[in-house]
């Protein structure tokens, strides 16, 4: 019975983590395609700019793709000139609001 009971628990765990890694891998894809549409790069210059954007500012990746998905949200665009300058400026600065809701 014990055997089963941890069986169970195993998988539950496990499950539990590879969901988890999901959303993580999730939210750095929808920032890397952000990045992408807003920057003109490919997926490959995406990502090597947030692993720079992290390591500059000592932020785990995953949490600085977060906030720059809740940022970018929040971002009108009605105007490209002014909103491209927003957004470069909010990339630069995402890490100091990672404790913002």
């Amino acid at each position: 019975m014990t055997s089963d009971w941890t069986s169970q628990n195993e998988a539950d765990a496990i499950t539990a983590f590879v969901a988890d890694m999901a959303e993580h891998r999730a939210v750095v894809e929808q920032a890397k395609g952000v990045l992408m549409v807003v920057y003109d790069i490919d997926a490959d210059a995406a990502l090597d700019l947030l692993k720079w954007r992290s390591q500059a500012t000592d932020t785990e990746l995953q949490a600085l793709a977060g906030r720059l998905m809740k940022d970018f949200r929040l971002l009108h665009w009605s105007d490209k000139r002014s909103s491209r300058l927003m957004f470069d400026r909010m990339l630069l600065t995402a890490h100091e609001r990672l404790s913002e809701p």
